[in-house]
């Protein structure tokens, strides 16, 4: 019996930096898994092994090892497999995720040659083809692309096994529920996927037997992945009634938390039904609070409306929206920086975690910078080596937009401006529709100790975090005036303890990765350079001829 073994890498700094030693089973892993053991459960034995709480050495050799990753992985995916090699030299190094898809739009998969087969697209066909061609002793080409989208309403229940020896290590789960968005946003790389313009929805069934698969191993918070919830209203509905349903029969005290867009504001049903399910957060792209920064790059659904007015209905069902917002646009006007913390502070938005624009490959957005010339041919630029970057030379010059990045981070930052939006938004949960939470507490003390005795820089980052709030006389008056808010509030209306420390995280968040910045963590380039950047472009192609 031959065996396989998927590996999941552990991108230290990222981990630490951006995730806060939050951890999730990798659920590109146990799904490929569920499809391999449907059909070679005689010839094929799969373990997994999870870098971010096992060590290298835990890996056995195998016949096979399975690698994922995103494009800012690309030197630990390279120091892994070269680990492996070393390990087992005939073995086969299996390499999928993001990072394929976007390193072959760039053109760049020779930068992938540590990987014996590269698998670019949806994995559940073209995975399990591969070992009937390589059981059979047929040549396979090195580059497998899938050629048709997979039909997300064939999809089978992952099997748990796989990964039930590490649940304990986990701070919660991940059900892929949908994939694709209707809409066109010129940035979004959802768009260019085959077929991929609109939803493609997972049997509710199969959905519901993968939620109980962590309700049964006692974890608390489940991310329902997808690249739009409401992309389908009516499945959306059905989906959110069989979860209430289940409710009413067990004790379920998992908190949902999932991807949306604004135009959900529309289906006032569909929100009640997400609430009582025990939707909690959403992410929405918000992007831009400026017209026409959103109408240059067809985020037109954001556009329709009134942008402040919808985040507030939202939230009043009592949701915490993540914001996800872009500085960086053509049309930002030189205050975009104001206009951006005004809508937050005014929609009442508890977070809103600023990212340059980035032109994602086989994007339009990509393709036209790119024949404009206004792409980076640097290697690093896309692949987030910085905690703010972009691969786009922007319209303005290099000084310009980093000041309008720094004014928006130290405007956030400011107590006052926080303290402000907590108060809007606890204002927008005083409304009749609004559903209390039919889950536990966020940030409960257990799961927070559960993840400092696993990772002790855990703990320090979040002394750290308290000091940087209390060594500014300015941020410490208002944390102690939102605090006595907090208490005042939960005594006249309901307990609002939750919505604190989701708050407290996010602005602490902020604090830590943007508070005083170095320069040289800042990695943007103006026009003024972009003379040079189209004659490094014209050296290439002339290298390339």
């Amino acid at each position: 019996m031959e065996i396989i073994t998927f590996i999941r890498i552990e991108n230290k700094e990222f981990e630490l930096y951006q995730l806060q030693g939050l951890m999730y089973p990798p659920m590109w892993a146990v799904t490929l898994n569920s499809y391999l053991m449907k059909e070679f459960s005689q010839q094929l034995k799969s373990e997994l092994v999870d870098l971010r709480i096992q060590e290298f050495k835990e890996i056995k050799p195998s016949s096979y090892y399975c690698l994922s990753g995103m494009n800012q992985d690309l030197h630990v995916l390279a120091e892994v497999a070269d680990k492996l090699r070393k390990l087992n030299p005939r073995a086969k190094i299996l390499l999928g995720g993001p990072i394929t898809w976007s390193f072959e739009q760039e053109g760049k998969l020779s930068e992938l040659n540590f990987a014996d087969h590269i698998f670019i697209g949806d994995g559940e066909v073209e995975f399990v083809e591969y070992f009937k061609k390589d059981f059979a002793k047929i040549n396979i080409s090195r580059i497998i692309n899938a050629e048709t989208k997979f039909n997300l309403s064939d999809a089978i229940a992952f099997d748990e096994k796989l990964f039930s020896h590490l649940i304990p290590y986990y701070s919660g789960g991940c059900v892929e529920v949908s994939r694709g968005c209707p809409f066109l946003c010129e940035f979004c790389d959802i768009r260019v996927m085959p077929d991929n313009n609109r939803s493609h929805c997972k049997s509710i069934d199969v959905i519901m037997d993968e939620l109980k698969v962590f309700q049964r191993s006692g974890l608390n918070f489940v991310f329902m992945a997808c690249d739009n919830f409401n992309g389908d209203v009516k499945w959306a509905e059905r989906l959110c009634d069989e979860i209430i349903k289940w409710r009413a029969i067990e004790d379920v005290k998992i908190s949902f938390y999932t991807w949306s867009t604004i135009n959900i504001c529309y289906h006032p049903n569909l929100l009640k039904k997400m609430r009582l399910a025990g939707i909690d957060t959403l992410f929405i792209g918000i992007e831009s609070f400026h017209q026409n920064s959103l109408l240059e790059t067809s985020k037109v659904q954001n556009t329709k409306l009134d942008l402040i007015e919808a985040n507030k209905l939202i939230q009043s069902y009592g949701f915490i929206l993540y914001a996800g917002l872009i500085m960086g646009f053509d049309n930002d006007p030189e205050d975009i920086a104001s206009i951006q913390l005004e809508g937050l502070e005014k929609s009442g938005l508890i977070s809103g975690d600023i990212t340059p624009l980035l032109a994602l490959p086989g994007t339009p957005l990509y393709k036209r910078l790119k024949d404009d010339g206004r792409l980076r041919v640097h290697q690093k630029s896309s692949l987030g080596y910085k905690r703010y970057s972009s691969n786009i030379i922007f319209n303005r010059p290099t000084d310009v937009i980093k000041k309008q990045l720094k004014e928006y981070l130290n405007g956030y930052n400011r107590g006052t401006f926080q303290r402000r939006r907590y108060i809007n938004f606890l204002k927008s949960q005083l409304s009749e529709q609004r559903i209390d939470s039919k889950t536990g507490d966020y940030a409960s003390l257990s799961e927070v100790f559960k993840i400092v005795i696993r990772e002790p820089a855990v703990l320090l980052n979040y002394i750290k975090r308290m000091m940087m709030v209390f060594i500014n006389l300015e941020r410490a008056a208002n944390f102690i005036f939102a605090s006595a808010y907090t208490l005042y509030f939960s005594i006249r209306y309901f307990n609002c303890m939750s919505y604190f420390k989701f708050w407290l995280f996010a602005w602490t968040t902020s604090l830590l990765k943007s508070l005083n910045i170095p320069e040289s963590e800042i990695d943007l380039q103006g026009n003024h350079e972009i003379k040079e950047t189209k004659l490094q472009v014209l050296k290439l192609k002339v290298a390339n001829e």
